[in-house]
């Protein structure tokens, strides 16, 4: 919601119902639970928004999350986990400083801030000194079509695979397609199936994961 407005304004009504905002620990608690009854192993993937505001008001926010994710016995890359951040300085903190051993991702906002190394060969190799993949905006990988009517995948996205990054888009979602997409499903195939991405976030996870399981039919 923006200034009162609703930002997707078919979705959930505005004004009803609580939504109240669990803390991580009960988060967290929900998704093991939630494990444990079905039998399912679910992960998670928190984000470390806004490190250095959290500092300025005596709060290292990294250190927290951190402390938390060990008590619920998320400690290295063979856990169901993974941490964001789109702070650089702060996601190489977490990796060297800190000494996280979580599978780590940097996410990369869509107008490049300038503290993220570039979507270039220089700054992917950089970006793998420390992180174990990237998380762009959707827009970075795929602009277009061509003339042909197929997907223009960003150089950058081979590079990426080459050096080993996971590649997480960002956000996808059925009710605001990009322009060279003619459905959700489309959109998925041109994602998964063209520029092969590794995983991605979307507002409609019922719709991707019933592709997703399609796939493996």
């Amino acid at each position: 919601m923006e200034s009162g407005r609703a930002v997707f304004p078919k979705r959930f009504p505005l004004g009803k119902s609580t939504f109240r905002i669990p803390t991580l620990a009960e988060e967290i608690e929900l998704v093991q639970g939630l494990n444990k009854s079905t039998g399912r192993s679910i992960g998670i993937y928190p984000e470390i928004k806004h490190p250095a505001w959290h500092r300025q008001q005596g709060k290292d926010i990294s250190k927290i999350v951190l402390a938390e994710l060990e008590r619920y016995g998320y400690l290295d890359k063979n856990d169901a986990a993974f941490l964001q951040c789109f702070d650089a300085v702060e996601t190489k903190r977490i990796r060297i400083e800190l000494g996280c051993k979580l599978r780590i991702i940097q996410l990369i906002a869509g107008d490049q801030n300038k503290s993220t190394p570039p979507l270039t060969p220089e700054g992917l190799i950089e970006i793998k000194s420390y992180a174990d993949g990237v998380g762009p905006s959707m827009n970075q990988l795929i602009h277009q079509l061509d003339n042909k009517g197929t997907p223009v995948v960003a150089d950058w996205v081979q590079q990426a695979q080459n050096h080993g990054l996971n590649i997480h888009p960002y956000t996808f979602r059925a009710d605001a397609l990009p322009n060279y997409s003619e459905s959700f499903e489309h959109l998925l195939e041109i994602f998964v199936g063209t520029a092969r991405i590794d995983g991605l976030f979307t507002d409609f996870p019922d719709q991707a994961a019933k592709y997703l399981d399609n796939l493996g039919d």
